[in-house]
């Protein structure tokens, strides 16, 4: 749409979509589906769920002591609780990346994925310390760059 609103005070909706129901039966009913390939990537059901397939770009997951980094955000920040925290990461898609920060010191943390290739973990004792990781489909994760911390093979 062009808009051209010499004065006063615009308002606009390039997309609107108002649906109305009867007896739809019990299936999943999408407002909008984004496909890539006929997989969808993005949905908007009719009870308003977005549903993301494969990553969020941007966003931070604060992470405090062990679990599991998300591949939802492109960055985990790290809060240490304790030695050694174990962090796990599950597998991401093709072409995803992810940084993981020691974001607050209160002790390390050990970061462990399912699949990687050319590194085992990474870990990290000191506030500061990161891994940038890349998902490649046929490897799993692997390591774009890191600033300090120690990878080991």
């Amino acid at each position: 749409p062009v808009y051209n609103e010499a004065s006063g005070t615009a308002a606009n909706t390039d997309l609107l979509i108002n649906r109305t129901e009867t007896a739809v039966g019990s299936g999943t009913q999408l407002l909008l589906d984004a496909q890539v390939g006929s997989s969808s990537k993005f949905s908007v059901s009719n009870a308003g769920v977005v549903t993301f397939t494969g990553y969020i770009a941007g966003g931070v997951q604060s992470l405090s002591g062990a679990g599991a980094v998300n591949v939802t955000t492109g960055i985990t920040e790290v809060t240490t609780t304790g030695v050694a925290d174990a962090l796990t990461l599950a597998n991401g898609v093709a072409g995803q990346e992810k940084t993981i920060i020691h974001g607050v010191d209160g002790g390390s943390f050990v970061l462990t994925p399912t699949t990687k290739t050319g590194w085992s973990t990474f870990t990290s004792t000191v506030a500061g310390e990161s891994i940038t990781l890349v998902y490649l489909t046929t490897r799993g994760w692997v390591v774009k760059g890191s600033y300090l911390g120690v990878i080991a093979p």
